[in-house]
């Protein structure tokens, strides 16, 4: 049968889910770094809108390239530290019930883990993302 959103399927409605809570995550804390860091520059900010358009500092909606890749970086944090997290809660789950994860090929910390992984990439772009927007 066609399905018109695949993702929400049984397999990724979790992940979907989740991306959308990293996402915000990462999107607050990318905005702390960027408006505490990006204020230390000794660069100009730019407007946005309108990068030609030197602001002064404080103003709402200017960006400096520290600011940004602070943003990034805020990003990138909350991704690593949800991606090395899920490797202490899947071992608790697998400890937990031994007996049900012996006969499927779930191994607990590889497999599950290297899917994780783009998480990462996830928390770092919605970093920029919600900085910029």
């Amino acid at each position: 049968t066609f399905q018109p959103y695949p993702f929400l399927s049984q397999p990724y409605l979790s992940t979907f889910f989740l991306g959308g809570f990293l996402s915000f995550y990462a999107c607050t804390t990318a905005d702390t770094w960027a408006s505490e860091i990006g204020v230390m520059s000794t660069s100009s900010p730019r407007l946005i809108t309108e990068p030609w358009r030197i602001v002064p500092k404080g103003t709402n909606g200017g960006v400096t390239l520290l600011g940004l890749g602070a943003s990034v970086a805020g990003g990138l944090f909350i991704g690593i530290t949800f991606y090395f997290s899920s490797f202490a809660t899947l071992q608790q789950v697998k400890d937990n019930d031994a007996t049900e994860f012996e006969g499927d090929n779930f191994d607990g910390l590889g497999e599950s883990n290297a899917s994780q992984y783009w998480m990462i990439i996830i928390a770092t772009f919605s970093g920029l993302l919600g900085s910029l927007i």
